[in-house]
């Protein structure tokens, strides 16, 4: 879906040197997060 989606992009960020490493774990747990919590709702 789309979250996947989203956590490739990222990933290919990171591989391309644009954004950190960290930085790309980071986002990719807040996206999870909020998409669990909407799930929920």
């Amino acid at each position: 879906g789309q979250v996947q989606l989203t956590a490739a992009l990222l990933d290919r960020m990171h591989s391309k040197g644009l954004i950190h490493r960290n930085k790309a774990a980071r986002l990719k747990s807040r996206l999870v997060r909020q998409a669990a919590a909407a799930g929920k709702n």
